[in-house]
């Protein structure tokens, strides 16, 4: 798919432990937002060793499948997921993981004029309890 605009969020590559939940874990996924993605705000994480890639909603803990990109993480990557999203962002210093991706999903798929549909009280949800399951949206 052609994207009209590509954010690199963050990449995981390095063994690590999260302090405030002492988790370890190794990961090399990368974390993506693009423009011109319809109406389902999103996430994309990748894994271009594995030919793995999934797509997760950024309001609710769930993934949906789009056009095929239906790899799932389990339950200790979503948990190191759901820690690397509260992180302070590297390239919206100021801001979680998470809010990069929710400002930059809102700045790269709204219409000219369009408000976001969430305000900026908005919180991250519990990707920990994510099931591995693919909602389909319509």
């Amino acid at each position: 798919m052609d994207y009209i605009d590509s954010f690199c969020i963050g990449e995981f590559g390095d063994e690590f432990i999260f302090q405030e939940s002492g988790i370890r874990g190794y990961l090399s996924y990368t974390i993506y937002v693009y423009g011109g993605e319809r109406d389902i705000p999103h996430f994309h994480v990748i894994k271009p060793a594995d030919n793995f890639e999934c797509c997760v909603c950024i309001y609710e803990p769930k993934y949906f499948d789009h056009e095929g990109k239906t790899s799932m993480l389990n339950s200790k990557e979503r948990k190191i997921l759901n820690e690397f999203l509260k992180a302070t962002s590297k390239i919206n210093r100021g801001f979680s993981n998470w809010q990069a991706i929710e400002f930059l999903w809102n700045y790269a798929n709204l219409k000219k004029g369009e408000t976001p549909k969430q305000s900026t009280k908005s919180q991250q949800p519990d990707y920990t309890k994510m099931v591995d399951s693919i909602h389909k949206y319509k």
